[in-house]
Order: structure tokens, then sequence, then C-alpha cells
């Protein structure tokens, strides 16, 4: 199991934030309605390719770019808040 920085705990609101609103836009739901805790697969009924443009988008947003095999660990809301948390801002490194 690879070691994953801990993410600084003053990001987590804002990249949870940002991360509920692009996901509401790739399935179609209120923001307000995602929880960290839901399943990517089970509960919001993304597929696989609705999993590659969302990592895309919140590349984007977040100006944070992950590992593709990091993402294979990832099955909530709250594993992808902290796995953008956990990566360098691209603009800060």
């Amino acid at each position: 199991m690879a070691c994953t920085p801990i993410p600084n705990p003053d990001d987590l609101p804002a990249i949870a934030a940002k991360i509920k609103v692009v996901l509401s836009e790739v399935i179609r739901a209120p923001a307000a309605s995602i929880r960290l805790e839901d399943d990517l697969l089970v509960d919001l009924g993304l597929d696989s390719l609705a999993l590659a443009e969302l990592t895309i988008l919140l590349e984007q947003h977040t100006q944070r770019q992950v590992r593709a095999d990091r993402l294979l660990d990832v099955t909530t809301v709250g594993d992808l808040v902290s796995l953008f948390a956990s990566v360098k801002d691209q603009q800060r490194s």
C-alpha cells in the first residue's frame, strides 16, 4: 500500500465543496445532496467513463493532478476529497 501524504485540514472544506459542485454537474444532481460517504458507483451511479470525465474536470478545477493508479482505491466522495487534498496544487509546486 502506497503512503499517502496527510491532507492539510484547512484545504479539505474548499476541496470538498469544489468536488461536490463538479460531481453535481456530472451526475446532474444538486451538490447539497452529495454526501462524503456516498459511493461513486453504487450511490451516485458513475460508470468508468463518467469517472474518467470527473477526474479530468476535477484536475482542471482544483489545479491538482493525480496519478491514475491512485484512483483505484477511491470508492467514496470522501476518498476523492482526501486524494485531491493530498496532492500539491500545481500552481504552488
